[in-house]
């Protein structure tokens, strides 16, 4: 399809007659499921997009009702497209004003369409034009609104209430000062017609329906308002969005606050209809949505607004307090509802994060309401209506054990009433926890007392025990654990043990969470017998049983005060119900929170998982190879097995495992690349580090993360880990082949990094430079003349370029003839500027913004053995004062800090500013981590006296350079050499 070129040389333009045809075609071109039409469509698009009178074109397709839906779907993601990309002055296509101005009049007279998905995306798209150009180049878009909403009915009204809406969101992205101050102005202009529109409709509603409950008008006739229903809550949707971001603050006797006021009247009055009406509501749709919006609407305006919303609080928690205490068997089948209420009074009481919180205006208000009674009976309904199992949930758990599992462990606390009543248990508890403590206690011993003989006695307990596990931190001055373990949970564990269907299982699986929510409270007494009793429901026959302990085991071994040792008669056991468990479940979703538990213990144990390692990789490649396996479930298996190596250290007898799952973890081409990069990364820097052999396996994948850092340096931590574990592990062999490869890799990352990136390149490259100083600085060479550029050119913060300057460093002291000649071969693009001066200045004013004293010792002791050199002292007479100015005064902070025992860490990050640490115990780390540390005990930075370095230095440079020595003490401060002296005297 060729566009019409103009006579006058002007661009091509798009014309109505000639092209709208064609384009209707290629539409659809853009849904081929085929990669080669699609891709040709969409570069045709491309193409015809930035030519004018491409918008109005799609539009035209857009405003046909006799279209395709699909074609005019395509449309209008076609002019989002246009708008977002090119409808601001400065984009790289200009739209012209006029096609601009047509633009929008056309949208506002499309917006009647019937369609809602079409009608949705007219109103998203005038939201999106309005972000960019309300006010300034479309004024009368309000008044545009008002008009059509004053002169309309039905649907038209509809159409303009949703795009205002839309508008309002979009508008309240947009955070300057003065777009907040437009927004309020237009609030003022909106408010009191949209406040009308929606009181006068929710009377209308709400009066058909008490006649339609009087039995004065049929289902058919509460039928016919029901568009005009759907208008009263979009107009309640525009007055939220007003209240939102429109109002600052409102006063007491101001319009919003009257409007909040008859919201919150008509709030109850609704929810008085839906509970007489029943399942007999002819609008039930729409009463859910319409006390649903009522309730979010409270909720915004209380977090948004606390200050101005205080006076209503009173009437507000009166209102969530009847809900909950005394409709809750109503309330529960309109969940939403009842947890919007329960979200409304925990905000309101929470005293730490809350809007009401301890000093706030409303805090007393919150007080005065919630009496010590309030409370209790709030407690009360929590614990013995909203705690406690229903038949649903028991039927579910008997049919579908692994969904129960899922929805008993969700945390949608804004979604789900148990969840949320639990948090709203917690904040009741905090807010008053010496007098709720006790009481709490007491109805436990109240229900501990009553004969199990029934469901209901054990839905009771389980309630119980559910509210004093949630409350493990809240309730251990009222209970002692480890007493009532021993006295009462432990026998029950036990009872109708042998029954599968036995209610008592419901009391196993709550004991079994107990246990885990109280590991706190765990006695070194009362340790064996909890890990006894966990292994046991770990091996019940029920799902929901065994999984409850798997998880109570996870926060049992990752507690502080676990012991290995203590642990150690149970670990077969716990091992093998682990695995088990993960085998016996069918849902991806279950396995996966099985799985943390296992690798919890694993890293807790340590060696100790020597004689299971085995098994668990079986395991684990058994589920690895399993058609079933997503990519989660392969997440989960690497980080299980990145434990496993470092737990047992050297795993070659796994290599051919291993190896297969990092090539597909770090393959760029892998499916799951998104999802198992980076722990894939985090298993190949454990395999390589606890390698004891580098094998042809281990060199076949290193290519893999030379393509990963040619495509992006967003994994370049754990990328140079690996590099420098293969040059630790590899060594000649290694370097023999990829020298060549990493010399690039180096040059290309510091020219083009940030500067928080650079950190990362430093400790490979010093580690390379330390073990072959010889081999490797000739192949560097362009790395270093990238670093000593940024250096001159002091492109990058300081910070960075005392990391170039510790390089440098490395190569000084520890191949200082190629640096020498590497300067030597250097040209300055200025001949009347020396490199080297410029580098010693350079590096002399750089000792200050080291970040630790190792690097400005390693500085130190590499400039001060250029005074060995001949005629360096004489060539350089000021900067070689400086060096050995500079270098004594790191000699006398050596000298006044702890002493020679500072080390490097050999796990040290190098942008960690505090690096200097006691060198660590290396029984339990990698055997790469080892050579690095004992690298570093050799290192000249943590061997080598520097007060002594120097003397000798000096010594040096009086036989080789005397006059060139001379020169220097006239330029250096006396004072310095007599401090110096005095301090090293009779070292």
């Amino acid at each position: 399809m060729a566009a019409q070129a103009s006579a006058d040389g002007l661009p091509p333009v798009l014309t109505l007659q000639q092209h709208l045809q064609p384009l209707y075609q290629l539409l659809p071109e853009l849904l081929n499921k085929l990669d080669g039409p699609r891709k040709a469509a969409e570069h045709q698009l491309m193409q015809l997009e930035k030519i004018p009178g491409f918008c109005t074109l799609c539009l035209e397709i857009l405003g046909n009702a006799q279209a395709e839906l699909r074609i005019r779907q395509v449309s209008v993601h076609c002019l989002k497209n246009v708008v977002t990309r090119f409808w601001r002055p400065r984009s790289e296509v200009i739209i012209a004003n006029d096609e601009k101005a047509n633009f929008r009049s056309r949208l506002i007279q499309l917006l009647p369409e019937p369609n809602d998905i079409i009608a949705t995306q007219i109103c998203v798209l005038i939201a999106q034009i309005a972000r960019l150009d309300w006010p300034r180049f479309w004024g009368d878009l309000f008044p545009t609104f008002f008009s059509l909403f004053q002169a309309s009915s039905g649907l038209p009204r509809l159409r303009v209430l949703q795009a205002m809406r839309h508008t309002l969101q979009s508008l309240a992205s947009r955070t300057l000062s003065a777009d907040r101050r437009q927004l309020a102005a237009l609030t003022t202009t909106l408010f009191e017609a949209v406040a009308n529109l929606w009181s006068s409709g929710n009377d209308m509603i709400l009066h058909a329906l008490s006649e339609f409950a009087n039995q004065r008008a049929t289902a058919e006739q509460i039928h016919g308002i029901e568009l005009d229903a759907v208008v009263t809550l979009e107009a309640l949707r525009v007055l939220h969005l007003l209240f939102m971001y429109g109002f600052e603050s409102w006063k007491v006797d101001s319009p919003p606050m009257a409007c909040l006021r008859l919201i919150l009247d008509r709030y109850a009055v609704c929810v008085q209809a839906r509970d007489s009406l029943g399942h007999n509501n002819p609008l039930a749709k729409f009463t859910r949505k319409y006390i649903k919006e009522f309730g979010r609407l409270h909720l915004d305006v209380l977090e948004k607004n606390a200050a101005s919303y205080a006076p209503l609080v009173p009437a507000a928690l009166e209102f969530s307090f009847n809900a909950v205490v005394l409709h809750t068997a109503a309330s529960l089948k309109w969940e939403k509802f009842i947890v919007d209420n329960m979200l409304f009074m925990e905000k309101c009481m929470d005293s730490k994060t809350g809007p009401y919180r301890e000093g706030t205006a409303g805090a007393a208000i919150v007080d005065s309401f919630f009496t010590v009674d309030r409370q209790k009976q709030l407690i009360q309904v929590i614990m013995t209506q909203l705690f406690p199992l229903t038949l649903k949930d028991l039927e579910e758990w008997e049919n579908d054990p692994e969904e129960f599992i899922h929805d008993a462990g969700t945390d949608a606390a804004t979604e789900k009433y148990r969840p949320c009543s639990e948090n709203l248990f917690l904040v009741l508890l905090n807010r008053n926890q010496p007098v709720l403590g006790p009481w709490v206690v007491s109805v436990l011993q109240q229900v501990s007392q009553m004969p199990p003989n029934s469901l209901d006695a054990i839905l009771a307990k389980d309630a119980c025990y559910n509210a004093v596990a949630r409350a493990c931190w809240e309730l251990p001055p009222y209970i002692n654990f480890a007493e009532w373990f021993q006295s009462t949970l432990h026998a029950e564990l036990n009872m109708d043990r042998q029954n599968p269907t036995s209610p008592w299982r419901i009391i196993r699986r709550r004991i079994g969470d107990l246990m885990g929510m109280w590991v706190a409270a765990h006695t070194a007494a009362m340790k064996p017998a909890v890990y006894a009793a966990l292994n046991d429901l770990m091996q019940d026959r029920d799902m929901v049983v065994a999984f409850t302990a798997t998880q109570a085991v996870q926060y049992v071994v990752g507690d502080t005060s676990f012991s290995a040792e203590e642990f150690l008669p149970y670990l077969d056991t716990a091992v093998r119900c682990l695995f088990n468990i993960v085998q016996r479940a069918e849902y991806v979703d279950t396995k996966l929170r099985v799985m943390p538990a296992l690798r919890t213990t694993i890293e807790q144990v340590g060696d100790r998982i020597v004689p299971y390692a085995d098994g668990i990789v079986n395991m684990l490649a058994t589920m690895w190879n399993s058609p079933e396996c997503t990519a989660f479930l392969r997440q989960a298996t690497i980080r299980t097995l990145t434990r496993i190596v470092d737990a047992i250290g050297d795993s070659s007898r796994f290599a051919a495992f291993f190896c297969h799952v990092i090539n597909y973890s770090v393959s760029l081409s892998s499916e799951d690349i998104l999802y198992v990069l980076e722990d894939g990364l985090d298993l190949w820097i454990a395999v390589v580090n606890n390698a004891a052999v580098f094998t042809p396996e281990l060199l076949q994948l290193f290519p893999k993360v030379l393509a990963i850092m040619n495509q992006s340096v967003t994994h370049i931590d754990r990328c140079m880990k690996v590099v420098e574990a293969y040059i630790l592990l590899g060594r000649s062999d290694f370097l023999q082949i990829y020298m060549p490869d990493l010399g690039r890799l180096f040059a290309k990352l510091a020219s083009d990094l940030l500067d928080d990136a650079i950190s990362y390149l430093l400790k490979p490259l010093e580690t390379l430079i330390m073990l072959y100083p010889q081999e490797a600085t000739p192949m560097l060479q362009d790395t270093f003349n990238c670093m000593l550029q940024h250096v001159l050119e002091a492109s990058l913060t300081e910070r960075t370029i005392t990391y170039f300057l510790a390089v440098f460093g490395r190569v000084l002291l520890h191949n200082q003839p190629f640096f020498l000649g590497w300067f030597k071969s250097l040209k300055s693009p200025d001949p009347t500027q020396n490199v080297m001066k410029m580098l010693l200045q350079k590096w002399v004013s750089s000792f200050e913004p080291m970040p630790d004293l190792r690097r400005r010792k390693m500085s130190a002791l590499a400039l001060m053995s250029l005074l060995a050199v001949p005629e360096f002292a004489s060539s350089f007479a000021e900067e070689a004062s400086l060096i050995l100015q500079e270098s004594i005064g790191v000699c006398l902070d050596e000298l006044a800090g702890p002493g020679p025992e500072y080390r490097v860490r050999p796990d040290a990050v190098e942008s960690d500013e505090e690096a200097i640490l006691d060198l660590p115990s290396l029984s339990s780390v990698g055997i790469q981590t080892r050579q690095l540390a004992f690298l570093y005990q050799n290192d000249p930075v943590n061997s080598v006296q520097l007060h002594a370095f120097i003397r000798e230095k000096i010594a040096a440079c009086q036989q080789v350079d005397p006059q060139g020595y001379a020169a220097v003490l006239q330029l250096i401060e006396p004072l310095v050499l007599q401090q110096f002296s005095e301090r090293t005297q009779g070292i």
